[in-house]
């Protein structure tokens, strides 16, 4: 299963962002792919998809469509 749209990265995940991987492991995501949000938050999103194993970065797709 993968998750196409999460912000895993956003500063409300950082205490518990390992038990949230292992909780979607669990359930059976095998990839979650982040959208950036903007400028202030490509770090962080990119810390967290080397980290992790299983984020990935969705900055060349968007998904926004208006």
């Amino acid at each position: 299963m993968i998750d196409t749209h999460s912000h895993l990265f956003a500063e409300e995940f950082t205490e518990d962002l390992p038990a949230v991987i292992e909780r979607a492991k669990a359930a059976g995501v095998s990839k979650v792919l982040m959208p950036n949000i903007d400028d202030t938050t490509i770090e962080a999103m990119l810390s967290v998809c080397t980290a992790s194993g299983i984020l990935f970065s969705n900055d060349r797709i968007s998904s926004y469509f208006c």
